[in-house]
């Protein structure tokens, strides 16, 4: 299983790295926000950061534990960004909201040496709201479309995108509060045979409606506009 589970986070990197520089291809192009905001997400806490965790996890070292906080943080908070300008960009709750989660992040940074346990248990209640958060705006722009489409108005690979985004903020915001259940009981997920199941599957889930949504294959883009 620890065999299996390394796999699945060696596959996730390796998604995060190919969203990553195709993103930020289209950022250098396009000199557009989201595009920028959301390939730095990706790299920093997929390609970067969470690989880093695990690392610090498995060596017990603090300046890889601090380095990997940092770098999960900055790319969550540029989720969050890019939810807010894609989403809801005149909607002045919407700023505050992604204000506060950066205050938020800057206190939970500020714990990692302090108490480790504390500051991982925020990192994943804010995973939580930026990931959720996105989801359910991904999945109401999704319906949206495909009420379209039954009008000969929507466009299919739009919504396949979008709910497959929805997928993917609704895996992290999941496996969030897997980790979260972990920390708080102490369980060590590599010694626990189902923790270690629901991490390494929602791990693929996560790496799947990543590369479908953002990188996906001209097939598999064909195939969702002839169906």
């Amino acid at each position: 299983m620890a065999l299996l589970a390394g796999l699945a986070l060696l596959i996730q990197t390796g998604v995060g790295w190919v969203v990553a520089i195709r993103l930020l291809r289209l950022a250098s192009r396009t000199r557009e926000l989201p595009e920028l905001a959301l390939g730095g997400s990706v790299l920093l806490a997929i390609g970067f950061g969470y690989p880093l965790l695990v690392a610090s996890a498995a060596a017990g070292s603090a300046p890889l534990r601090i380095a990997g906080a940092l770098l999960v943080d900055v790319g969550f908070m540029l989720t969050a960004l890019f939810s807010w300008r894609v989403f809801r960009a005149d909607a002045r709750w919407a700023g505050a909201l992604v204000a506060s989660l950066g205050v938020a992040f800057l206190a939970q940074l500020a714990w990692v040496l302090r108490d480790e346990s504390a500051a991982a248990l925020l990192q994943m209640a804010l995973a939580c709201v930026v990931y959720g958060w996105t989801a359910i705006e991904a999945a109401i722009r999704a319906r949206m479309q495909d009420r379209r489409m039954r009008f000969g108005l929507g466009d299919a690979v739009v919504a396949n995108r979008l709910w497959l985004w929805a997928l993917m903020g609704a895996t992290s915001t999941a496996a969030a509060l897997v980790n979260a259940f972990t920390i708080l009981y102490g369980i060590m997920p590599l010694e626990d045979p189902a923790v270690l199941v629901l991490t390494t599957s929602s791990g693929l889930v996560q790496a799947t409606a990543l590369l479908l949504a953002l990188a996906p294959p001209s097939a598999y883009v064909a195939w969702v506009a002839r169906a």
